[in-house]
Parts: structure tokens; C-alpha cells; sequence
């Protein structure tokens, strides 16, 4: 099972979301990301279980992960099943063009 791989500077504070998170929950790919401290996508992973979130400045918590993903292929077989299942329930362009147009009141 391959794993996607999000890193970005320690220092990059600004909060985003790279846009490959969504391509690799769309293949299925359980996600590894090594941010800043800052970001949502910690939080995205975390409670939607796709995935694993390092901060990029904690190299021993980094390795220990890799360690950690190499050993439970099966977690990341589910992983990647979780990520598939966010993505259609968050991210479906005419789910949130509804909830637009709710909003507004269209």
C-alpha cells in the first residue's frame, strides 16, 4: 500500500489544506502529513482516522510513524477506506454547491 505524503515548512503557518490531500483520498490512499502546528488538517485526519499527522519539526516523532505505518498494513488498507468515505461526504462538489445555495437561501 502505497501512502500519501504532505509536507510542508515548519514555518509555513498559514492555514491550508494542500490540494493533493484530496487526490489521495479520492485513490484511497491513506494519507502521512508533517505540518506545522497551525494547521486544520491535523484535525482532518485525525478525526476522520485517514491518515497519520506529525509536526514537520518533530524528526523522532516523524520516524517513529514511518516505523509505525511500515508495520500495520492493515491500518492502512482502513485508512485509505476512511479517506474515500470523507471525501464523498465532505468534499462532493453538488453536496456542497447545495449547502451554498442553502445558505444563501437560493
Amino acid at each position: 500500500m502505497d501512502v500519501g505524503l504532505i509536507s510542508l515548512d515548519p514555518r509555513f503557518t498559514i492555514p491550508n489544506i494542500p490540494s493533493k490531500f484530496q487526490t489521495y483520498l479520492k485513490l484511497k490512499k491513506p494519507v502521512f502529513a508533517m505540518t506545522d502546528r497551525n494547521t486544520d488538517l491535523k484535525e482532518m485526519i485525525e478525526d476522520h482516522k485517514c491518515g497519520w499527522w506529525c509536526a514537520a519539526d518533530n524528526e523522532a516523532e516523524i520516524i517513529q510513524t514511518i516505523k509505525y505505518i511500515c508495520e500495520n498494513k492493515e491500518e492502512q488498507i482502513q485508512k485509505g477506506k476512511n479517506g474515500f468515505e470523507y471525501l464523498k461526504q465532505e468534499f462532493d462538489v453538488e453536496k456542497n454547491v447545495d449547502k451554498i445555495e442553502a445558505f444563501m437561501g437560493v
